[in-house]
Formats: C-alpha cells, structure tokens, sequence
C-alpha cells in the first residue's frame, strides 16, 4: 500500500513533490500537556507543566485527540485535527487558567475525545478585573516580551471590555541565523441586557514573523562543535560592502479570529451558548528553489567530508574539490565553521542568476512570443496555505434535578484553505519559467513538464503564483448529547455523538503529468461517523473512590493524509476510510488529610489511520509522497501520581 502500483511502471509518472517536508514546514502542531498545568489532577498536573517544554504527551496521544475551545469556538485545525499555539500566542493573561479535563470525561461543550478537552474563556464576566503590564527577557526563540492586559469587569450598565496585547522580538535567537517578531491582540466586549440574555463580540490574532531554525544530519552538528547549527543562513554581501545574515526560511503568519457569541439563561433549569464565528489570515513558510543549478545547501550530502572518503564533489559555493587530497581541506573548512562552506553562500547565488542571460520563447504556446533577461537558476519560493472557515457552534444544558442532567450541542462548520505557491525573490534575476524540472529531466513530451497546461511556459515576476494552485474545502455537522447521573455515592454519564463530514478537493491548474485529474473540483468524499462514551464512578467511601471510562467513536479522516499528492492531483490513498477509536481507563483515587493520589490503568487502539510521509527516494531520484494505509496503533500503559503534604507548612 506504500507507493501506489500505476507509480511503481516505468513510464508512467513518479510521485513528484519539491521538497522533503513539505507538510511539516507548512504548520506546527503543538502537543497538549502544556495547557493542562492547572488541572487539579496530580498525575496532569506535573506531567502538563514539568514535561510540556520536552513535548511530552500524555498517554502517548497527539493533539488531534484533544479537543481545544476558545470563547466558544472549536480551534482545531480541520485539515489535520492539530492545534496550532501560535495563533494566539502571546495572549498569556487571557489564556491562562482555562477549564480543563483530561482523558475520557463527561463535558457541557464538546462530546470531546480521547485526549479529553480544554475550554478557553475570554469574557470579561469571567476574567480578573484591573490592569496588567509585564516584561520578560529570556534566552530562547525571542530575547524581549512585553504584555500588558486590562479587564474593566462589567459596568452597572452591563458592559465589560477586555483588551490584551503583547509583543515579542530577538534580532537573532539562541540559533544562529533565527530571528523573531511578533505581536498579539485581543478585544473581548461583553454586553449582559438582564439575566437571560449576554452577548460577547471577540477578536484576536497574532502576526508572527520568524527566521526558520534547521536540522540536519548528526555530522554536521559533529564537524562544526554546534549542537545548534543551522543550515538555512548565510552571510549577503549589502550595497555598503558589509555582511549581513540572511535566512532563506521564513514563517509569515497571521490568523485573525472573529467571534459573536449569545449567551441565553432560557430558565433555572435550561441555558444555551451560541457563537458564531470567522477565521482567515494567511500562512507563508518560505524555501530555496533552483533550476539547472547544483543544490545551494550547505549541508548537502554530496558537500560533507564523509562524501570525499569514495567520491569527489563540489562545495557549497564556488570552490571545486579535484582529487582525494582536497578531502583534508573540507574537512577543516567544516571544523572551522568557516561560512563559506557551512552557510548558505548568497554572493553565489545571485552571481549564477547576474550571469544567466537567456531567451525564452514559446511563452503560452505562442512561437512568436519571448522574452530575453536574466533568467533565475536560483529563487526564493513561498508556500501559502491561506484558511477561510466560517462556522457556527451551539451547546448547552438542561438540568432535570439534582442528580440528572442532559447536555447537548450542535456545530457546523464550512471551511476552505487556498493552497499555493508564490515568487518571493528572484535574487536577482528578471523571471521564472514555471516549469517541473524533474519531469523536463525524466521525460521527453515537453508537456509533461508544464505547471500549468492552461499557461504554458509562463512567465513568473515577484508576487506571482506558479508551481500549484488548489482549494481543499471541508464541510462538517455534528450534534452530541449526554446524560449525566449524579448521587451521593455514584457519578455517571453516557453520551452520543453523530458526525457528517464531506471534503473534496478543487485544481486551479492542470499539470501536465495529470492532465486529467488536477484541475477542477475533485468527487466529494462523504462519511458519517458516530461514537459512544460512558463513565462510572463509585465511591467506596469519601476517601477511597473508584471510576471507569470507555469509548467507542469513528472520525473520517484527516484530509492532510486522504491525498496522494494534492498539489498536482485529485488521486486519493486507496482503501480510505473512517479511524476508529476504542478506548478505556480505569482509575483508583485517594483523597487524605496527608496524601491525593491517582493510579491508573489504560488502555486504546486508533485503528484504519492513514500516514503520509515524504522523503527523498535513490532510484526516482526526486522527493516522493509514501502513503501508509491501515495502519494500528495500541496506546497502553499505568499512571501513578501522588502529593503529600509533608508538614502544615
């Protein structure tokens, strides 16, 4: 199931992408221990704050298994279920202390999952009143943060105002060649007409420019000392004659969120929260791109010292190693961290492209058409993935009695990524042509080559958008109910939860090696999943409690991975279908004047997932997408944690 067979015959097509990490560059998914650091539970507790820095993750899962609100709001990316921090990073006062419940567990706003969920309110009602300004110094992605945050609480009128914001920069981090800047805001106005009836308008965003930090392979961490080198600088040579630092990957982000909600008290026994909301914004991550030119990376295999033990290569930059000898002066090049070999030579590059002159003819098939200029061999591309989600999200309660309560809730969502790519320098030269250079390598139709069918040979300036062109759109409805029965001795809930998700793809191009499945809308994939959970717990007596929990849901899945390639295609993984999750854990509790302690036992199987990896293949000689499907995961394991207060003090 790896690589698809029509891609294994020769002749046919190879799985072109153009680079190694694509998917991982473009977002960041953040694990969710962090967030949990408030949780009264022992065991979430320590593990949420003393091991979030590490990316530890409780019980194994990753982030698509938690579910995360934000005034109301799911914030999980439809895409791919992560959770992306950034978009709101920065907004520490508001975010601080949210509602949280880790695992399988009974909640008002979400049938939630596996990872359980967290809720972020930012009602001014809810917040500490007064202002708040703080400055930090710190040693890490940035150097300075500034914060200041003030909620004025609600007025005898009933208004409330919450304005946060905060800015956080370093000209270079603890990584060379990184740099940071960002800013954050956030407006929260709350307006209580009378008991029944509040209403809450929210925005917030957070601009974020950074300087990428890079790995590579151990040797070069080795040859240089540097357990923090990066390869994506070098030094540019500037009008004045100095050197600056520059990095060729760059992270542009701006994601504002928009939000209406309705709060309304029906009566004692009933309420009902509903927001609507909207996303959009822009994500750029930059990258180096060449044409009829050697790689530009410095840490390329063929530059390294191991290459020269069997083989001869060419550095990074303009010097040419002819014989074994020369295998002492890379070598010595790399333990002294000189620049010229370790970094990104910029003076090379925009040489190569000064001295490239070239005619190009043929533009848009057109024989009489051409242009004659400095024709880049070496660029700086930016891939966009630009979201615009729209949705609307209702949940509430109705309380029976005091030992029965229903909760419920509805959420619609409709969402669509604009997913391109655009020239962001041509270092120096006058244009692009937008053509594949692996299929103009591997094949002899020069129309197999060809981005574009609808634009051939097209000519590409700064700002103009080439290479692929497409919408991923996902449209998705889900209701959930839950039953909650609360005695002296028993607690218990049940709940359902049924899901419709639909998602399709729609080409904006027709690339030559799939004319016939890249452009236009793609045929819509439908599932309708559903998921049960339930939780008892008995007390044996006020001290010694006892609680199991189990569930059992389907998730269509994650469009990130329904794909082969959706950059030049529609053509999906075969055999796709819904992940299921079965789940349990069952847990001791020990509540004592002197010690609380929780011991656990858990066990889960996420079953029918499908992976999407890529990486450069020898035999293609090309990047390729490598497609798992049906694959299993088993997640078991204990927790213990305790606390004891040792003395009163």
């Amino acid at each position: 199931d790896s690589i698809n067979k029509e891609d294994r015959i020769p002749n046919i097509v190879p799985v072109f992408t153009t680079t190694v990490d694509l998917l991982d560059n473009e977002l960041q998914s953040q694990d969710i221990s962090g967030l949990l650091q408030s949780s009264r539970d022992v065991y979430v507790n320590q593990a949420g704050f003393n091991f979030s820095a590490a990316r530890f993750r409780l019980r194994g899962y990753s982030s698509e298994n938690t579910r995360i609100f934000f005034n109301g709001i799911p914030v999980n990316d439809p895409e791919n279920g992560w959770t992306i921090w950034s978009f709101w990073g920065g907004l520490n006062d508001v975010t601080r202390y949210p509602e949280n419940k880790f695992g399988i567990s009974s909640s008002p706003a979400t049938f939630g999952s596996i990872g359980g969920y967290s809720y972020i309110s930012a009602l001014p009602s809810e917040k500490k009143t007064g202002s708040r300004f703080s400055y930090s110094a710190t040693n890490r992605s940035y150097r300075n943060r500034m914060m200041y945050t003030y909620n004025s609480g609600l007025n005898k009128k009933g208004w409330g105002f919450l304005i946060s914001g905060s800015s956080r920069w370093s000209d270079e981090g603890y990584v060379p060649g990184t740099y940071y800047s960002s800013g954050s805001y956030l407006l929260s106005i709350e307006k209580k007409f009378n008991n029944k009836h509040t209403i809450n308008f929210m925005g917030l965003g957070a601009p974020t420019v950074q300087g990428r930090q890079g790995i590579a392979i151990q040797e070069t961490y080795e040859l240089t000392g540097d357990n923090f080198y990066n390869p994506y600088w070098g030094y540019q040579t500037q009008s004045d004659g100095t050197k600056k630092k520059r990095n060729a990957r760059n992270r542009d982000n701006h994601k504002p969120y928009l939000t209406l909600g309705h709060y309304w008290n029906i009566s004692d026994k009933l309420n009902l929260q509903t927001s609507m909301y909207a996303i959009t914004g822009k994500t750029g991550n930059t990258n180096l791109n060449w044409f009829d030119a050697k790689d530009p990376r410095p840490d390329y295999y063929k530059y390294l010292p191991s290459y020269f033990v069997n083989n001869h290569g060419t550095l990074s930059g303009s010097q040419t190693i002819t014989n074994q000898n020369d295998y002492q002066q890379i070598l010595n090049l790399w333990q002294q961290n000189d620049p010229s070999v370790t970094q990104l030579d910029w003076d090379y590059l925009y040489n190569a492209n000064y001295n490239n002159l070239y005619t190009q003819n043929n533009i848009g098939e057109d024989v009489n058409s051409s242009i004659s200029g400095k024709r880049s061999k070496y660029i700086i591309e930016e891939y966009r993935l630009d979201p615009r989600h729209f949705g609307l999200n209702s949940f509430g309660k109705y309380i029976i009695n005091d030992a029965n309560q229903i909760n419920f809730g509805l959420s619609v969502s409709k969402y669509k990524s604009k997913n391109f790519k655009i020239m962001n320098d041509l270092l120096g030269g006058d244009f692009w042509v937008d053509i594949d250079q692996f299929a103009q390598r591997d094949f002899a139709d020069p129309n197999l080559a060809q981005n574009d069918l609808q634009s051939i040979n097209k000519i590409i300036k700064v700002g103009d958008i080439f290479g692929y062109n497409y919408d991923i759109i996902i449209n998705k409805n889900e209701i959930f109910g839950e039953y909650n029965y609360n005695k002296n001795k028993i607690e218990s809930f049940i709940g359902l939860t049924l899901t419709n998700t639909s998602f399709w793809r729609d080409g904006k191009m027709q690339n030559g090696r799939f004319a016939n499945s890249s452009l236009g809308k793609s045929e819509k994939q439908d599932f309708v999943n559903y998921g049960v959970k339930f939780g008892l717990l008995y007390k044996l007596t006020g001290r010694h409690i006892l609680s199991f929990n189990g569930m059992y849901k389907t998730e269509a899945p994650y469009v990130r991975n329904a794909y082969v390639s959706p950059r030049t295609r529609d053509q999906l993984v075969p055999n796709l279908k819904s992940i299921e999750i079965i789940s349990g854990d069952i847990n001791y509790n020990i509540r004592l004047p002197f010690l609380k302690a929780r011991l656990t036992g858990f066990y889960t199987q996420i079953n029918n997932q499908t992976w999407a990896r890529s990486f450069y293949h020898d035999e293609y000689r090309t990047f390729v997408n490598y497609m798992m499907n049906n694959m299993d995961q088993i997640f078991m394991g204990t927790e213990l944690g305790f606390e004891s207060n040792i003395t009163s003090t």
